[in-house]
């Protein structure tokens, strides 16, 4: 039986891409085995220590060269270890995950004269934009490790058009890659539906519960969904599921809620399985995925939670990025906002009628059925075929 040896410097508990993937791999007959964080591969946490060093030696190497970025890449990642276990597992294929495996992939394909496929599950060079030390000093490095290495990629991978269009033009690919959507695996969560077309959104009976799930971090619109519930009446609540991946910040967030006379309506829960988000979020009302469009790495998002939202049966309200509006406006899953005021948000939300809540349910529930990964899987698939 031939073997997929996926790679991932991401911890395999909430790396849902990289689960459904290995998944697809077995549906498809492989032997499928992983090398990540939680399955045979330790890294350091990422202390201030290792952020300054992270940045200074990818400084210095690319001002070196190609083979200085490698070396350079060797000392913040697992590289040896994950390169003598793919040599001890004797792979077929490699899936390499995000642009911080492609050079153990590249080395791996050298080595075994092996096919390997480059995953990219964001805009790679655009990561971290806000960042002034990571923008100026590692995504330079990234780009350079990115051109130096996909063309030896026999498949290219993404999750977005937007994405695919930009590493064409970034590497000068005489082939788009290919696009493989984060759509969740489906869920039929139509019995925990909360929304009843007889109970007026504005009426003091009923909450309206609206729902983020995903990273807790800046740069998310988390801080606009805060200072937006001050805006609202007493019967809107916000709930926030997910890893906090910046000190303190879930505290700000309580803080400043608190400031605004809010604190009693924002819920901040842990995170749950990638498997468990649609069920987590079904029995809310309204889902956001309002991104920051001031740097490359949200303007060309399409975050899986846009999909789970939909599954949930939530109205979907996104930020005017490309490839989120085009999913939410072609289906007629939402809307889309321009603005980050919080109290024009706030007017849009209240704007949103209960036919129009409890209609978008129906509409998605049913939509759910075709944006699946049961069906995304298909072309992630056939790529396996092809180069096995």
């Amino acid at each position: 039986m031939p073997k997929i040896l996926h790679l991932s410097m991401s911890d395999l508990r909430f790396d849902a891409r990289v689960k459904r993937a290995m998944a697809c791999g077995e549906g498809y007959g492989f032997d499928v085995q992983v090398l990540a964080p939680g399955s045979g591969v330790a890294i350091p946490p990422m202390t201030v220590r290792r952020k300054i060093d992270f940045g200074l030696s990818f400084a210095l190497a690319r001002m070196l060269g190609e083979n200085a970025l490698e070396t350079a890449h060797s000392r913040m990642y697992p590289y040896k270890q994950m390169l003598d276990q793919a040599n001890a597992i004797l792979p077929d294929l490699i899936h390499a995950h995000d642009w911080d495996t492609l050079p153990i992939a590249a080395a791996i394909k050298t080595k075994l004269n092996i096919p390997i496929i480059y995953d990219t599950h964001e805009y790679a060079q655009g990561m971290h934009y806000e960042r002034r030390m990571w923008r100026y000093l590692v995504s330079p490095s990234i780009a350079s490790l990115e051109r130096a290495n996909l063309s030896i990629a026999d498949s290219v991978v993404t999750v977005s058009e937007g994405i695919a269009q930009q590493l064409q033009i970034d590497h000068g690919l005489e082939t788009k890659p290919s696009v493989v959507r984060n759509l969740p695996d489906y869920h039929d969560v139509s019995n925990l539906s909360g929304v009843q077309d007889d109970m007026p959104v504005n009426s003091q009976s009923r909450q309206v519960i609206m729902h983020y799930h995903g990273i807790l971090a800046e740069g998310r619109g988390i801080e606009l969904l805060v200072k937006t519930l001050a805006h609202l009446p007493a019967h809107y609540h916000l709930r926030l599921i997910g890893p906090e991946r910046q000190k303190d910040f879930t505290k700000a967030l309580r803080a400043l809620a608190i400031t605004l006379g809010a604190g009693e309506r924002l819920s901040i829960l842990p995170p749950v399985p990638p498997e468990k988000l649609v069920e987590a979020a079904a029995s809310a009302d309204i889902g956001f995925c309002i991104l920051e469009n001031n740097n490359p790495h949200y303007s060309f998002a399409l975050p899986n939670r846009v999909f789970e939202y939909i599954m949930a049966g939530l109205y979907v309200i996104t930020s005017d990025s490309p490839d989120m509006a085009r999913v939410v406006l072609s289906d007629n899953a939402g809307a889309v906002t321009p603005t980050t005021d919080p109290e024009k948000l706030a007017q849009e939300i209240r704007s949103i009628s209960p036919k129009q809540l409890f209609e978008t349910r129906l509409r998605n529930l049913k939509s759910a059925k075709t944006l699946c990964w049961e069906n995304e899987q298909v072309v992630l698939g056939k790529i396996y075929q092809r180069l096995v």
